[in-house]
């Protein structure tokens, strides 16, 4: 019987590993093995939930707790950090510090972690953020927010402030200048972070609390809008295993309503109305993307009358907040400046750009980092099994940024 087992697993795995994938992408040998991994583990998924046994959530959270565990096999922790749990008034947070105290006050950073506001935690980023104190040889603060669908818009967000807020005000208890505190993010954790920066600068409750002003805001791939999934990037991109868009519009509607009611009409943009479509390309117009980035795989739209008044008028307060898609802020002059990851292969690259562009707009300044031959994910394959060498690049590109500018 094993033999029969060992027989089915090597030929799904052989059958997946030759999954198709575009020319450019950096290193695909070593994403097709993640993606036959993937694809079999799902099938264990599918039969686990259907079984009853556990729901899909549960079990895509372990499956982000395994993934991330064994990326961390040859990342021990660092010798020079040592990290404890907290509580930041009522959020979990995970603190690292240095082993060896400085005589004078050292830089922060608030960490938010990825995962489409649904999976992730501080555990599973946990070599990550441990890699980046150590090597910056800085306070960072992992903040381990409530998840959706449990805990949808804004509750996530509202994690994030509190703990930032509250290390801004006791800084200095933990040596940290607070006039040297950044706030980072990936993926969702990157819409976290924007978010969580433009409130700060913006809201008058925050404004009137006389907080030290973030240093920068460093947003990895984020994802920033959704009134359009089916930008250039979402297009080019929506099929690629890594992040496709079907996921990508999934974890949205996670954290919108804590259902997946709407995804149907989310994909074609049928959540919207044809006025918000015409207003939204003053934002983000598809003229936007450099027009060497839309010759793979783009169909520009031609018909913007259409959209489903009764979807949109039940989430629009939420689609056009810039607490939930920080793209929708109408004015960002006074911001952080900031710190901008994109990658080539990624349904998110294009939400990015279009915020490159709105803050170079309003004169904040705008450090754009684009990976030709990259993908959503390559910031935490900087070591490690799977680890490429644009994943180091990413790496090392934002450890420069932050030593020049922390």
């Amino acid at each position: 019987m094993k033999l029969y087992w060992c027989l089915a697993f090597g030929v799904l795995f052989a059958y997946y590993t030759y999954c198709p994938m575009p020319d450019g992408l950096a290193e695909p040998m070593k994403l097709r093995i993640v993606f036959a991994s993937r694809q079999i583990i799902k099938l264990v998924g599918i039969g686990a939930v259907l079984s009853g046994y556990t729901d899909r959530i549960s079990f895509s959270r372990s499956v982000i707790e395994f993934e991330q565990g064994l990326l961390s096999l040859s990342c021990s922790d660092e010798p020079n950090i040592t990290f404890q749990d907290e509580i930041f008034d009522g959020v979990r947070v995970r603190v690292y510090q240095p082993v060896e105290k400085s005589d004078k006050p050292i830089a922060g950073m608030v960490y938010v972690h990825g995962g489409g506001w649904v999976v992730g935690s501080v555990d599973s980023y946990h070599y990550q953020t441990n890699y980046i104190a150590a090597r910056l040889g800085i306070v960072l603060v992992s903040v381990d927010y409530r998840l959706a669908p449990e805990h949808p818009f804004p509750v996530p967000l509202q994690d994030v402030v509190k703990a930032t807020i509250w290390f801004l005000q006791n800084a200095k208890d933990y040596n940290v200048d607070p006039e040297r505190i950044a706030v980072v993010g990936d993926s969702a954790g990157g819409n976290l972070a924007a978010a969580t920066a433009s409130l700060l600068t913006f809201q008058e409750k925050y404004k009137q609390m006389n907080l030290p002003k973030l240093k920068f805001q460093g947003l990895i791939y984020p994802c920033l809008q959704s009134l359009d999934f089916l930008t250039p990037s979402y297009q080019q991109n929506k099929n690629l295993f890594i992040l496709n868009q079907h996921l990508m519009v999934e974890f949205w509607s996670w954290y919108l309503t804590g259902h997946l009611k709407y995804v149907a009409a989310m994909k074609v943009n049928n959540h919207t109305s044809p006025q918000v479509k015409d207003n939204e390309r003053k934002i983000m117009g598809h003229d936007q993307i450099p027009t060497e980035l839309k010759k793979r795989d783009y169909i520009p739209p031609t018909d913007f009358n259409f959209g489903n008044i009764g979807i949109f008028t039940s989430i629009q307060n939420h689609l056009l907040n810039p607490s939930f898609a920080p793209l929708m802020r109408s004015i960002v002059t006074g911001l952080p400046s900031a710190y901008i990851v994109t990658a080539e292969f990624d349904v998110l690259r294009d939400d990015g750009i279009f915020y490159v562009k709105k803050l170079e707009d309003a004169n904040v300044p705008v450090t754009w980092k684009h990976y030709e031959h990259g993908y959503h994910g390559i910031f935490s394959v900087f070591k490690g099994p799977i680890a490429s060498e644009v994943g180091r690049q990413s790496m090392d590109d934002f450890l420069r940024f932050c030593r020049e500018n922390l």
